[in-house]
């Protein structure tokens, strides 16, 4: 979905309505849900990566 939404790999983005059908959803909506989901996703995801490092560096300097 985020690779055809912002096109990722030299493909145009999509809008939300060309989006409708690939993903099996009735409204636009629905699909900015969806992706407002995957994006928070990426985000928690970042930032957990952020803080793993953080805290093995707060370990190493406890050792």
């Amino acid at each position: 979905m985020m690779v055809r939404r912002f096109g990722v790999d030299g493909q145009a983005p999509q809008t939300l309505d060309a989006l409708i059908a690939p993903l099996g959803v009735t409204t636009r909506e629905r699909v900015r849900q969806i992706e407002s989901q995957a994006l928070r996703k990426v985000q928690l995801s970042t930032q957990r990566r952020a803080l793993r490092a953080k805290l093995d560096q707060l370990a190493q300097w406890e050792e």
